[in-house]
């Protein structure tokens, strides 16, 4: 709250704002929105080892619009699923996430990652920890809510899964299950208080929520 506070994560703040020291230079905002930092510590590192963004201008833009689909046709989806009590709508959610898995599995193509990258790039790393974290559907919503395999987008999909899980870099930013689990059912049974949560309750999509009309503070 010190560095964002509209309490949203993640917030990235500059060494020179962490420690406050004068000796660093001077103080800078903080960088949040999650699609947004991760091009910002992809340009951090010029790429590194394995940049995140394509060279090409064009594939860029691509990458962000895929990404950003991702986002608002799956990831608020997910918590279509858990937030909302009514098992019809919960039944709209899920089917609607996923159609946009089997986009999402089609654009992967013959490549171990999104258009055919031979390692995670931002459309990847966008859909990753909602990917990981699906499972909890199944416990709390029942089998019936399992991501099917029943047509070669899904299948492409699960693939995609199974290789960002078997990419050790990746692996290590999994967090616990059991504690995801017990934090997660805060949504699960509508009792969370978090400006997603009361969008959604309200009938708006995740990715709608309003810092003011769902602030939690009142």
């Amino acid at each position: 709250m010190k560095h964002n506070p509209l309490g949203m994560v993640p917030t990235l703040v500059s060494e020179a704002t962490f420690k406050a020291d004068p000796n660093l230079g001077p103080m800078k905002p903080p960088v949040s929105e999650s699609l947004i930092a991760i091009e910002f510590v992809d340009e951090l590192v010029s790429g590194g080892e394995r940049p995140i963004m394509p060279t090409c201008p064009y594939e860029r833009a691509l990458a962000r619009v895929a990404a950003e689909n991702v986002n608002k046709k799956i990831c608020s989806k997910y918590y279509h699923v858990l937030v909302r009590q009514d098992p019809a709508e919960q039944q709209e959610g899920f089917e609607a996430l996923c159609r946009g898995l089997n986009s999402f599995g089609e654009d992967v193509g013959d490549g171990p990652f999104w258009g055919g990258r031979d390692a995670p790039g931002l459309v990847d790393y966008a859909l990753f920890p909602w990917a990981h974290r699906l499972p909890v559907f199944e416990h709390y919503r029942g089998k019936e809510f399992v991501i099917p395999r029943n047509s070669a987008g899904l299948r492409k999909y699960h693939v995609w899964l199974a290789n960002m899980h078997g990419d050790e870099k990746v692996k290590r930013t999994c967090p616990p299950w059991d504690e995801y689990l017990a934090h997660i059912g805060r949504y699960a049974d509508g009792s969370a208080r978090s400006k997603v949560a009361n969008a959604v309750r309200d009938g708006r999509d995740a990715h709608e929520y309003d810092h003011e009309k769902d602030d939690t503070s009142r």
